[in-house]
């Protein structure tokens, strides 16, 4: 029989070993556990992406918006993960961000951001088009009956670009845009010219958007005012509070047949941005950018198809026969085009090119809209380089409606309309090449890639729109720079390219009578560079731009046989604008004419150098806004802020 000491120690020897297998238990329980969370998270980190993701727009099939909804689809669902293997890789991007260069992202998706797994557009690349549009006619156009008759020299005959101002034989209209948006119509008597009309442009409920000065256009018989501008609401949603954004371009009608008296006649609506447009042979063509900015819906039309209607409440779509949706489309917008009654104000016919961006170049029957994106080329697993591309995809207009005909792709980037020339059959086209080499290096525990390299130059392209192939080229005829200016007159082409940083450049003039034999000469390197091209009186080529200060500089050029030489510059240092509808050119009696700060200067180039005509102060510094036109001896200059003044020039 145990003792009581006895008893006591068998107790608390099975106690110990209940407590040393109740401990193996929950450790081995707890490696347990350890080695299937490391197991887990291995399988979240380091599994491969499945190379296709089940598509969830099935039941769209039978859609005529499926091609795009596809598209957005890839792109909501595959824009996340493209450029990574796992989430390892995806999670820790950010912290690779902090040692790569953001050239190497900019590159690689052309400048666009999108919210990660959604469609929410929050960022653009630099491809809208630069507006230039028609300047003012440097001497008095009229027809048979003595009636004024707008021209242009902006690349094409008979096709108006709209702007700031329109005339009639009796009457200026204004479109002023500051304080408040309002036309404002004067009188055409000479000395005695005055203000007749001030029409408050009524935009209750809609927010000015101010990314692109609005524009106006004339009738032919002078009787019809349209305006087209961009605006926006701002809706509050009752269940979130967050303030929704919906943007329209919009387009007024009035009757000016009494300037006094001006009144509103008609509207017409189109989802997104106004970008520009223009009047040729009784069509309105205008160019607009839609963009998925609140995200996308494939059950609202409205959030992902352009709309256009009347009114707000009578919107419909576009039809998807008229959707060129790309099959490499990388970008959620489209470039829409629309031909527009300027008589009633109805939407003829609508393209819509989903992916593009809208710098557009109108031709006297095509419209030419591109497409920037940038390429990847893989030199090895340890180098890659991208390479900046254009796809230029052409619409034809010159018949009953509108018509997609194909598209072609070159390198580099196309600055803006001017740019492009269609001539002959021939589109000609001057871009600005982007390539970078990329290295990658290699960390314990990440790879990520340096940009070791940026190249720049620019090149001449031409190609056979029967076709659309390239059938000639000058490529990279000059390194290290950028396509500033560009002018092309028949079977010339003028082509100015900066170093910006340092304020230097050659002006190229090409011959392309021989596309087997395409041969240029140039400046050399000049002070200061040219941001607009224009030929000018007796065969001379005018220039404006920068000055090796940044102010400004009118360069005349005459090109010889062997090369391109500057005549004479005025410069003036100062605030001018860039955009070509505020300078006023009058080749027959060599005007120039321009506002730097407040003052307005009218030069003169008499065959040996540039002279000041008129300088004259103006209220406020609003050079991109002033317009100015020759009649008979009068010299009119029109500016925001009620500038208006009248000088005799010719005494």
């Amino acid at each position: 029989m145990k003792t009581n000491k006895e008893r006591t120690e068998s107790i608390l020897r099975k106690t110990r070993q209940k407590e040393r297998k109740k401990k193996i238990i929950t450790r081995t329980a707890l490696a347990s556990f350890a080695v299937a969370a490391i197991t887990a998270l291995n399988l979240v980190l380091f599994l491969p992406y499945q190379t296709a993701v089940p598509s969830t727009v099935a039941k769209y099939h039978g859609s005529e918006y499926f091609n795009v909804i596809c598209a957005l689809d890839k792109m909501s669902t595959n824009k996340a993960t493209a450029s990574y293997k796992n989430n390892y890789e995806k999670w820790t991007a950010g912290l690779k961000a902090l040692f790569t260069k953001t050239d190497a992202v900019e590159e690689t998706n052309g400048g666009v951001n999108f919210n990660e797994g959604t469609l929410g557009w929050i960022g653009t690349e630099d491809t809208a088009e630069d507006d230039s549009a028609t300047i003012a006619p440097g001497a008095n156009e009229e027809d048979a009956g003595g009636n004024y008759v707008e021209t242009t020299d902006n690349q094409v005959a008979g096709v108006i670009e709209g702007d700031l101002f329109k005339r009639t034989n009796t009457h200026i209209f204004y479109m002023d845009v500051n304080p408040e948006y309002c036309i404002r119509a004067y009188s055409i008597e000479g000395a005695n010219s005055k203000q007749v009309s001030v029409t408050t442009v009524d935009l209750k409920g809609f927010y000015l958007t101010y990314n692109r000065a609005p524009q106006i256009y004339l009738s032919a018989d002078g009787t019809r005012l349209s305006l087209l501008t961009s605006v926006y609401t701002r809706t509050k949603d009752a269940e979130t509070g967050w303030i929704k954004t919906e943007r329209y371009t919009l387009v007024i009608g009035y009757d000016v047949s009494d300037p006094t008296n001006v009144q509103e006649i008609n509207r017409v609506y189109l989802t997104g941005d106004y970008i520009s447009s223009r009047m040729t042979d009784g069509k309105m063509l205008l160019f607009n950018h839609f963009s998925l900015y609140n995200g996308c819906n494939f059950e609202d039309l409205k959030t992902y198809i352009p709309h256009y209607g009347s009114s707000l409440e009578e919107m419909k779509p576009i039809a998807g026969e008229d959707i060129v949706c790309p099959e490499n489309a990388i970008y959620a917008y489209y470039a829409v085009i629309c031909e527009i009654d300027p008589e009633d104000f109805t939407v003829e016919d609508s393209e819509a090119l989903f992916s593009h961006s809208t710098q557009a170049y109108v031709s006297a029957e095509n419209i030419f809209i591109t497409r920037q994106y940038t390429d990847r080329i893989d030199v090895s697993e340890e180098e890659y380089k991208t390479v900046a591309k254009t796809e230029i995809a052409m619409v034809y207009y010159g018949g009953n409606g509108l018509e997609y005909k194909g598209s072609v792709t070159i390198d580099g980037t196309v600055k803006n309309q001017y740019s492009m020339d269609e001539y002959n059959g021939i589109l000609r086209v001057a871009t600005t090449n982007n390539e970078s080499t990329f290295v990658k290096h290699e960390t314990e525990r990440s790879d990520w890639w340096l940009s070791t390299n940026r190249e720049r130059a620019a090149s001449l392209y031409c190609i056979d729109l029967s076709t659309m192939e390239r059938v000639a080229s000058v490529e990279k005829f000059i390194t290290g720079e950028t396509v500033e200016s560009v002018r092309f007159d028949k079977d010339k082409a003028y082509v100015c390219t900066a170093v910006v940083m340092t304020f230097t450049d050659p002006v190229f003039a090409f011959d392309l009578s021989d596309l087997n034999n395409i041969t240029y000469v140039d400046t050399g390197v000049i002070e200061g560079y040219s941001t607009s091209l224009v030929n000018f009186k007796d065969g001379y080529l005018l220039g404006i731009g920068y000055n090796e200060m940044g102010g400004l500089k009118v360069e005349i050029y005459r090109e010889t046989e062997n090369a391109v030489e500057s005549v004479c510059a005025f410069e003036k240092n100062g605030w001018f604008a860039e955009d070509y509808k505020a300078y006023y050119i009058n080749r027959e009696n060599g005007l120039v004419g321009l506002a730097v700060d407040d003052v307005y200067y009218l030069l003169q180039f008499d065959g040996y150098g540039l002279n000041v005509v008129l300088e004259k102060e103006m209220k406020g510094r609003s050079p991109a806004l002033v317009r100015a036109t020759l009649i008979e001896d009068y010299f009119y200059v029109i500016g925001t802020k009620d500038n208006f003044f009248v000088e005799n020039i010719i005494e």
